[in-house]
């Protein structure tokens, strides 16, 4: 082994230049006619002659100075697969860190990588890393942004050497989408980072103080007569479920189950095309969100976890007005079920959301930089179940049969722009209504990329028989100074009252125009005692479009500061030195609540994660030139990792908002609003043990308890000001009809083995808990108690996701 470390380390070296200043290193690819074996031993004889990728320069946290450290990367290719090897030097081999986790959740530890951006686009690509400890991270870069959540197949090994440490990676053709050539020349980065002193380098070097990264790379040539596989991949799956739901009538069994199996596929169109296709999907085992206590006049938005609409989805972000827990999501007619409810009947079944039948997807983007992206789901009609008092029992219509489509144009263009065209649109059985909502969004720069400017529209329609609701548009257009230590910007936004892509998308605030701007300015380079340090000053002016009225006027100062043992630490202040008026709380178009001045302080610390414990603390005081009324928030995370195994967090947030202000009620014509003091508490463990690179244990228990108990109530004026009224707020018992406690319960448990390259089994057990009366409870543990002996549901999975490369069996099939 020693001999063939050798041999790789003093093959020759081909670098364009030794200059850093230069934009573009080049290294030339080596095609193998021998097996090379992914072990990170490099004792193959290519690995003696190919050319060498060395002389990496730092981004952090000296940026364009030389690494402290030397890399030396090579790469060589044949008929089916890119191989990488990599010795990274450390004269301390003992010290090199070997964090174990989770695939995709490296954090910090030793890791190398390689970014491809075969397409030269300068804002797509491709990243494949592995840590020292053997453990893979990869994502796919659409914008220059990392989206984690996609999977490729490939292999990768890692050792520790008497030199530093080894890796070897094999990156087959079927992992990445690349053009047809004879020969191939691809943008590429290799990129490492030093665990101990956080020190990241590039291969080719990466200005902070330039836009765009990924149009900082080096570039690979060499790789000749290779053609694109047929991409055909299978990811059969079984599960089964034991699950737990709480009963009323003690005849009815309170344990199901259930068995299901199904089947994702990947089918490559052409070179630059696929198709992905989920078949009966399964997303029982997806984790539980962290559902809170909404007193606003907004919808909670919560994080998409269903791995086929988080895998390759970039190119549907596009506008904005994608929201992928529509589809599936809470049933349209839900509210019906429980307004059809007759005198002695009761709701026995109200499905949570609707079932997804089947989704499809197709995106990639050609050679001239045309990205094309089509998304369609379907779900099936869903009912709920009514019993009256003799046990007799009727079906209501909840959600009907729904089709859900998304088109996505996405043309880049020189200098990294960009022009985008989506239309997302719903169409339903029956009838309900449809969806339509169209987004037109472009991005300019100028030649050197230091200026750029953008803008969106967007325009939504519902229609249906016998529905009718006015077109609403959305428009945005900016302009902004991108490049060097100091940025600025500003934009204008318009949104009509009209304005709904909710059907299909997420937008809360309508019916105001105004402008926000922007100025910022962060040192990068290290001036004891700071890291880097950086100050933004912000502000924002908007008015009402219907009625035309002054809406928010607000300036913001913010400042962070790292520190050289990367402890960093930051604050900001926000005032809103006028009245302001709040045309959303009132629940009614054209009504406005005025707002009382307030100033806003937060601050916040960060401990350096490389050490065994850690501490993230932010606290924030919002005082109302109004009564006493004010919000005192404090957030605490504490990170442990006890050894390269062991990891987990300890969260505390706790919140109290005095004489917070919000709507209670319709009285006739009257608009109430109530006083309430508002007590949140979370606490939380999310943790990890990874027994080996391929096995992990994961848990997430979660506890949220929010109350609020009303002090005051008032009616709102035409004017937007408070008034007294003689409303109460009691029943007729004398209690509260507004008071509430709320308590969310969830443990999320996961056993994860990646048995096979892209196959896994995982076990997981979840327990969700939500209990919500008008008592409200002030001590913790009598609450908690309470919390606990409420029902909840209970589910214990098993699923088995098994990766087969169909298209490689064919071709052996093939005489």
């Amino acid at each position: 082994m020693r001999a063939a470390l050798l041999s790789f380390l003093f093959a020759p070296a081909l670098v364009l230049s030794q200059d850093t200043t230069l934009l573009c290193k080049n290294l030339t690819a080596l095609r193998t006619m021998e097996r090379i074996a992914v072990d990170g031993v490099l004792d193959e004889a290519i690995w003696s002659t190919a050319p060498i990728g060395n002389e990496f320069v730092q981004n952090e946290p000296r940026p364009n100075e030389p690494a402290h450290f030397d890399s030396k990367v090579k790469v060589v290719y044949d008929d089916g697969a890119l191989y990488v090897g990599a010795v990274l030097f450390d004269p301390f081999p003992d010290s090199v860190m070997m964090r174990l986790s989770g695939r995709d959740r490296i954090g910090i530890t030793d890791w190398f990588g390689i970014t491809l951006d075969p397409y030269e686009s300068g804002r797509n690509g491709f990243e494949f890393i592995t840590t020292a400890a053997g453990v893979q991270l990869d994502a796919i870069v659409a914008n220059e942004e990392e989206d984690e959540n996609w999977n490729a197949v490939w292999q990768s090994a890692a050792r520790i050497v008497p030199e530093g440490w080894a890796v070897e990676m094999r990156i087959p053709y079927s992992a990445f989408r690349f053009p047809k050539a004879e020969e191939h020349v691809w943008s590429v980065q290799f990129l490492r980072l030093v665990g101990r002193t956080r020190e990241k380098s590039f291969w080719n070097p990466i200005d902070p103080l330039k836009e765009g990264w990924l149009r900082q790379c080096g570039v690979l040539t060499g790789v000749h007569g290779v053609k694109a596989p047929l991409r055909l991949m299978l990811y059969p799956y079984a599960s089964a479920y034991a699950q737990h739901f709480p009963q009323k009538d003690p005849a009815v069994n309170d344990w199901n189950s259930t068995f299901n199996g199904g089947m994702d596929v990947k089918l490559g169109l052409s070179d630059a095309y696929t198709l992905d296709m989920t078949l009966i999907p399964d997303f029982g085992q997806v984790v539980s969100d962290n559902v809170v206590l909404n007193l606003s006049p907004f919808e909670v938005q919560y994080n998409e976890n269903r791995q086929f609409f988080t895998e390759g989805t970039e190119l549907f972000q596009r506008g904005d007005i994608f929201y992928s827990r529509r589809i599936g999501g809470v049933p349209l007619l839900r509210d019906q079920l429980y307004a059809d409810l007759q005198p002695g009947e009761s709701v026995t079944e109200d499905p949570g959301v609707s079932k997804l039948l089947n989704a499809t997807k197709i995106s990639g983007r050609g050679r001239k930089g045309l990205g094309i992206g089509l998304l369609n789901a379907v779900t099936r009609a869903t009912y709920g179940t009514i019993t009256d008092s003799l046990g007799n029992t009727r079906e209501v219509l909840t959600d009907p049969l729904t089709n859900y489509n998304v088109i996505v144009a996405d043309q880049q263009l020189p200098n990294n722009g960009y022009v985008s065209l989506i239309n997302t649109n719903v169409t339903r059985d029956g009838g309900t209504y449809d969806a339509n909502c169209s987004a037109l969004d472009f991005l300019l720069n100028n030649k050197a990329r230091t200026i750029q400017g953008g803008g969106d529209l967007r325009i939504s329609q519902q229609y249906g028989p016998g529905f009718h609701h006015d077109p609403g548009y959305s428009c945005t257009a900016g302009i902004e100074k991108t490049g060097g230590s100091l940025t600025y910007g500003a934009e204008y936004n318009a949104v009509s009252p009209d304005f709904d892509p909710n059907d299909l998308g997420f937008w809360q605030y309508t019916n105001f125009h105004g402008v926000e701007w922007g100025l910022n300015y962060t040192e990068y380079k290290p001036r004891s005692p700071w890291q880097r340090w950086g100050m933004t000053f912000a502000g924002e002016y908007l008015r009402a479009l219907q009625p035309d009225h002054f809406f928010n006027f607000a300036l913001e100062l913010n400042t962070f500061r790292v520190l050289k043992g990367f402890n960093a630490f930051g604050g900001s202040v926000r005032a809103e030195p006028v009245l302001t008026y709040d045309p959303f709380e009132a629940r009614v178009p054209g009504r406005l609540y005025e707002f009382p001045t307030n100033i806003q302080y937060v601050a916040w610390i960060s401990t350096n994660y490389n050490k065994p414990y850690a501490v993230d603390l932010r606290c924030g005081y919002r005082r109302f030139y109004e009564r006493d009324r004010k919000n005192l928030w404090a957030n605490l995370e504490q990170r442990f990792r006890p050894n390269d195994r062991l990891f987990f967090i300890l969260s505390s947030e706790h919140e109290f908002k005095d004489e917070d202000v919000g709507w209670v009620a319709f009285r006739n014509d009257d608009i109430i609003l109530g006083r309430r003091d508002q007590w949140t508490t979370e606490l939380g463990l999310e943790g990890s043990y990874t027994f080996t690179n391929r096995i992990s244990l994961n848990a997430d228990i979660r506890h949220y308890w929010s109350r609020a108990h009303y002090v005051d109530y008032h009616e709102l004026l035409e004017n937007g000001k408070l008034a007294l009224t003689d409303y109460t707020g009691l029943n007729d018992d004398g209690s509260s009809k507004h008071d509430v406690d709320f308590d969310a319960f969830t443990l999320d448990l996961w056993l994860r083995w990646n048995f096979a390259p892209g196959s896994e089994l995982t076990l997981g057990w979840k327990d969700n808990i939500f209990a919500r009366e008008n008592v409200v409870r002030q001590n913790y543990l009598e609450n908690l108690n309470s919390t606990w002996a409420s029902p909840g549901i209970n589910s214990l999975s098993l699923k088995v996701l098994y990766f087969v490369d169909a298209a490689s069996l064919l071709r052996k099939k093939r005489p």
